[in-house]
């Protein structure tokens, strides 16, 4: 840390990592430290599960560049605590830590903001710890999820439902309440198989007790691809969401974008087709991952289907109107 660099240390940014997602923490970082203000860097947390010497040091390295600071937190004991058989899809266990980020946080630390590893900064989000949560529990984006994965976990259709990739978190009350008992109350209920995992879990916990933020700060990838407005409530069997102009500005001008794979891709795979794909190679170049971009390729029938729904999509809606149902999990 520079004389003139000043760490902020009442709030923190956290994000959650292992060996396999650790090289996107280091984007990640870049474009957090290339935004914040020189003299205004933000605390960073990295709960690791079983991270390496290596990776922890090639994190280091990228603090050290900008003059910041990352401290690394253990979650190996509280993640046994999940049930044995739990569900993680096609990811890890490790995206379950952040239902135990009450208890692994530091206590001096009341609030934080939540970052997914697959996340670009686009400007100096420090103003986002300072968001008012209104009583509520917890600070998320509204994300475009389909009503019959609401109702799997007890919501309503209309009800609202976030993403849990950018979270700000009322640590305090999250404490005082002891939610972390309720999230593992709600696993057992659904036999370690809850719909979305994690997200699920904090989506069905939590419920009305949600404060929403502007969809800037967690801008996913069907934002970009998808065409229009009415063709993204569509897709998604939505009746209402954030409001056009919104998501048009959230396009326009993201504050965090959101590497998530809906068609296109995701930039360390090779025929990634997200617009804003290289932004990601422009930061990764100043990691010690510079070599190592690509993870591996998309396969050609993938590769076609994403291409299929970004220049012929029109004919994808007309074709759509005629199923009784659809789900698409490109």
């Amino acid at each position: 840390m520079t004389e003139n660099n000043k760490v902020l240390t009442q709030m923190g940014i956290v994000y959650a990592a292992d060996d396999n997602y650790v090289k996107h923490v280091a984007v990640s970082l870049v474009s957090l430290y290339g935004n914040a203000k020189p003299n205004e860097l933000p605390a960073v947390y990295i709960i690791g599960n079983h991270l390496s010497k290596e990776n922890i040091n090639k994190l280091d390295n990228v603090a050290n560049k900008y003059g910041g600071i990352v401290e690394y937190l253990k979650a190996d004991e509280i993640i046994e605590r999940l049930p044995k058989d739990i569900n993680t899809a096609n990811l890890t266990v490790s995206t379950y830590i952040r239902l135990f980020l009450a208890e692994i946080m530091p206590n001096r630390i009341n609030k934080i903001l939540y970052l997914d590893c697959d996340t670009y900064i686009c400007c100096n989000i420090l103003d986002l710890l300072n968001i008012n949560f209104d009583g509520k529990l917890i600070a998320g984006i509204e994300d475009t999820m389909y009503p019959h994965m609401k109702t799997k976990i007890g919501l309503h259709e209309s009800d609202r439902y976030i993403n849990a990739g950018i979270l700000l978190i009322n640590l305090e009350e999250w404490r005082r309440q002891n939610v972390t008992k309720e999230f593992i109350k709600f696993i057992l209920k659904f036999n370690g198989c809850v719909p979305h995992l994690d997200q699920g879990v904090i989506n069905g916990v939590f419920r009305g007790q949600i404060k929403y933020m502007p969809l800037r700060y967690n801008v996913q990838s069907p934002i970009f691809v998808i065409h229009t407005y009415k063709r993204l409530l569509s897709f998604h069997g939505m009746t209402s969401y954030y409001p056009e102009e919104e998501v048009k500005l959230a396009r326009k001008n993201p504050a965090i974008i959101h590497f998530t794979s809906f068609f296109t891709g995701r930039p360390w795979e090779k025929g990634c087709l997200h617009p804003l794909r290289k932004l990601y190679y422009d930061a990764i170049v100043k990691t010690d991952y510079a070599n190592t971009v690509y993870d591996r390729g998309l396969p050609l029938g993938r590769r076609i289907r994403l291409f299929c729904f970004k220049y012929f999509q029109s004919v994808y809606f007309i074709l759509k109107k005629y199923e009784k149902y659809c789900y698409c999990s490109i």
